[in-house]
């Protein structure tokens, strides 16, 4: 009996070990998915993975499943393809019984009303061959900060990014930029876009809205902001200039390009040069070929505008001079040229000239087609117009242009001007654009209130030093922001955005 006692305990004891074993086994890890949720439309697929935290060699292997695989499916190795409008949560289950979800949600694609635009010519058409002027704004520091136009204290983006890091860490930081990101640019900006009157909107973004800036690698999200606005444009008939306003490395060195090389933006400009430069270009590349796969379909995107202002501040002052520059920067445009034509053949290709004409090379010297030509304007010495200076600069700035047409015979783009304090200049020099047959983006749609005319609509920024707020005061200020009307600038505007040659 007592040898039958002891039997019972034995069993027990080893028993309660296991099941401890077990237990401490199925709670000391954590499983995380790839992404959370999911937005898709009937078609789309996307491949989910897992990662087990931390990692002790175990066989964590999972099953896949579907809560309603006739909303989506998902296949043994995480594939996830969209089959019909609604909802489901797909799950990874680990041996152990851990898991950890993605929402889906699926959507029917509404056909885009919106007509593909090409080059043809000198003109910009839609595919019935109608004449298409694009007149509309920049959606400038909702992807990329400028300081000076937030009214936050970053110096750039890149300085910004480091110092969010150091101080809260990467997720708190992304969190940040997520809110900054949410209310910058809202669909009620997009309304008022729409209601001025204008068909178009540019879009500039970094390579780091796209690839993280230490390791250069994908984020999962990486186009989740440029689908947002694709889509919304697209909806108020719209049309989106997808501008690569920072490339890796930075291809001027200044704060606008995401990275501020200070009073050394040519030596800073390491998509340029340095022994970075190839492996820089290499990813821009890249990106672009990862654009044009992803928007070759999507009738709302107007063209790809490859580089904003390279050499920028530098181009009349660089050691290496006018000829070395053109060689350069031809080479790395023909070279992104090719790559998306392999991929679209059908959007226009936008090349920005800094500054003027001569900076840009006939185009049948490399045999580009579809492309449009930009330009850009500011006139710094005569801020309120008082010696006409505003206007004699837009004019000489034109006049170069029109003398270049009939060789160039492109459609060409005042991607970024503007006419400062003075409403009388902004009627005069609209009206010049108008006439000159130019297609335009004001720089820009919204700027803190302080900088007046430099935006259509001023925001009630709070001049947020990251270096020393608080994560919540951070917080509280980007979620908090107000948007009010320019209304003198607005009226401008919208009267113009019809195409009046007359002021």
């Amino acid at each position: 009996m007592r040898y039958f006692i002891h039997l019972i305990i034995f069993i027990s004891l080893i028993t309660l070990q296991n099941c401890k074993k077990e237990d401490t086994n199925s709670t000391n890890y954590t499983v995380i998915m790839s992404q959370s949720r999911l937005d898709l439309s009937v078609g789309d697929s996307v491949r989910l993975t897992i990662t087990i935290v931390p990692d002790d060699g175990s066989d964590n292997s999972v099953a896949w499943e579907s809560s309603n695989s006739s909303i989506a499916s998902v296949n043994e190795t995480g594939l996830v393809i969209a089959l019909s409008e609604g909802s489901t949560t797909v799950s990874a289950i680990t041996t152990q019984g851990r898991s950890a979800n993605c929402q889906v949600y699926v959507e029917n694609d509404v056909p885009s009303v919106l007509s593909l635009l090409r080059a043809e010519g000198n003109r910009v058409v839609n595919e019935e061959g109608d004449t298409i002027m694009l007149r509309g704004t920049n959606a400038g520091s909702w992807l990329v900060q400028e300081d000076w136009m937030t009214g936050n204290t970053a110096g750039c983006q890149l300085e910004m990014l480091e110092t969010l890091n150091e101080r809260f860490g990467p997720s708190v930081t992304e969190d940040l930029i997520d809110i900054w990101e949410e209310n910058w640019i809202t669909e009620d900006d997009l309304d008022n876009i729409q209601e001025l009157g204008f068909n178009c909107v540019r879009v500039p973004f970094t390579f780091m809205n796209l690839i993280y800036y230490d390791s250069y690698q994908w984020k999962y999200d990486a186009f989740d902001r440029l689908d947002w606005i694709v889509e919304e444009c697209d909806e108020r008939e719209i049309y989106v200039i997808l501008d690569m306003h920072g490339a890796p490395g930075s291809q001027n060195g200044s704060d606008h390009s995401g990275i501020d090389g200070g009073d050394s933006k040519e030596e800073a400009s390491e998509f340029f040069f340095g022994e970075n430069a190839v492996s820089n270009q290499a990813k821009f590349y890249e990106i672009w070929e990862e654009i044009a796969d992803r928007y070759a379909d999507e009738n709302a995107v107007a063209g790809y505008d490859l580089l904003n202002e390279p050499f920028c501040t530098y181009r009349y002052s660089s050691s290496i001079g006018e000829t070395a520059l053109h060689n350069l920067l031809f080479s790395i445009y023909d070279e992104a040229y090719s790559r998306i034509r392999a991929i679209d053949p059908n959007h226009m290709i936008i090349m920005e000239a800094t500054w003027d004409p001569w900076d840009l090379p006939n185009p049948s010297t490399y045999g580009w087609t579809n492309v449009m030509y930009e330009y850009h304007n500011y006139q710094f010495s005569d801020y309120d117009n008082v010696n006409g200076e505003q206007i004699s600069s837009m004019t000489r700035k034109l006049n170069n242009i029109r003398n270049y047409d009939d060789n160039y015979n492109v459609p060409n783009l005042m991607g970024e001007f503007c006419f400062f304090n003075n409403p009388a200049a902004w009627e005069e020099g609209m009206a010049l654009i108008n006439s000159y047959g130019v297609h335009w983006t004001s720089w820009s749609y919204k700027v803190q209130a302080s900088y007046g005319n430099w935006g259509i609509y001023h925001s009630s920024t709070s001049n947020i030093n990251i270096y020393t707020a608080t994560e919540s005061e951070i917080r509280s200020a980007w979620s908090s922001m107000t948007t009010t009307e320019n209304t003198t600038l607005a009226d401008i505007l919208s009267t113009y955005a019809t195409g009046l040659t007359t002021f």
